[in-house]
């Protein structure tokens, strides 16, 4: 009996298949994952019913290969009515890296095993390095208080060649005042990161100790989260109680202030005095500025009336500048 409810089984899914038909949109590609869009279309006048016995129900097989993924044992049913469709997120992730090269992704259903559905398609994992000045970064401070200071990293990968890291500390990277680092505990426990070719990401980084800073100008850098902490990015300066004449130079940048930052629709632009107000991409190239303003609320648009598109930008004014996120 259970040899026929087998055969059954195997040949209502072979029929099944040919009554729908299924289309896979890949949406991410990483050097350890692959995820993307399943569309799922019944063409037929009869509901088509799928029973999960084991958890799983769609994901994406590369190179023939399944995902490193354990499923827990929840079973499910999926029932597609006539002309309909079904949307399923899907992806691959394996332990160990892609190797460089192209690629084969198609479709699986868990059905008596993982069986291939859809038509193949090929995609391309970049070559990869762990050369830490292959990447650039930008720090912006985005508050201080009288014994810590935050900021936002933003990390661009500018080259041909994915970059992957692993970080023993947990957090990418972390802000050192004065040549300090921070009066944390770090807690093992490794996270890998992958920045593929011209892809970035932003992360809160923070610098936090015992003591209170001594009134003053402090720098402040950027040591990543690995052996050695080592510095990137240029160093900056940032004041911490009254002014000394001297001081008044090296601290310009604080005459500017931008709030919310990150921000997503609009950001607040305030000056100690009066001037013009430019903001500009990471590229330097000016993309909307104020003449004759002490404050102004930027909507994100360009001079010419355009989005700009979600990054890091500089604000300056007169002889201040900083560094603001935008969603």
């Amino acid at each position: 009996m259970r040899n026929i409810v087998l055969i059954i089984a195997l040949g209502m899914f072979s029929l099944l298949c040919a009554q729908i038909t299924s289309t896979l949109e890949l949406t991410n590609i990483g050097t350890f994952s692959v995820s993307g869009v399943l569309t799922i279309e019944n063409n037929t006048s009869s509901a088509v019913v799928w029973h999960f016995p084991d958890g799983g129900d769609f994901e994406i097989l590369v190179d023939g290969q399944g995902s490193a993924v354990l499923y827990p044992q929840i079973p499910h049913t999926i029932t597609i009515e006539p002309y309909e469709s079904h949307v399923a997120n899907v992806s691959n992730c394996r332990i160990s890296a892609y190797s460089p090269g192209t690629h084969t992704a198609q479709a699986g259903i868990f059905q008596n095993g993982l069986q291939p559905m859809g038509e193949i398609q090929n995609f391309e994992v970049p070559f990869m390095t762990d050369d830490i000045t292959a990447l650039s970064y930008s720090l912006s401070i985005t508050s201080i208080a009288s014994n810590s200071i935050t900021g936002i990293l933003t990390v661009l990968n500018p080259g041909t060649e994915a970059w992957h890291g692993s970080f023993p500390y947990g957090s990418f990277a972390e802000i050192w005042v004065d040549g300090t680092p921070n009066d944390i505990i770090h807690y093992p426990g490794i996270t890998d990161y992958v920045v593929l070719p011209g892809e970035s990401f932003w992360q809160m980084i923070y610098h936090n100790q015992d003591e209170p800073y001594g009134n003053g100008l402090h720098t402040a850098t950027v040591h990543l989260s690995i052996p050695g902490f080592p510095e990137v990015d240029a160093e900056q300066s940032f004041n911490v109680g009254p002014l000394d004449a001297d001081d008044a130079v090296a601290s310009a940048e604080i005459a500017l202030d931008a709030y919310p930052n990150p921000f997503a629709s609009e950001l607040t632009i305030s000056a100690k005095a009066a001037g013009e107000i430019s903001i500009y991409n990471l590229r330097g190239q000016l993309l909307r500025s104020w003449k004759g303003v002490k404050q102004v609320k930027w909507d994100g648009l360009n001079g010419a009336g355009n989005q700009c598109p979600a990054g890091m930008y500089i604000i300056r004014s007169n002889n201040a500048s900083r560094k603001v996120l935008k969603f």
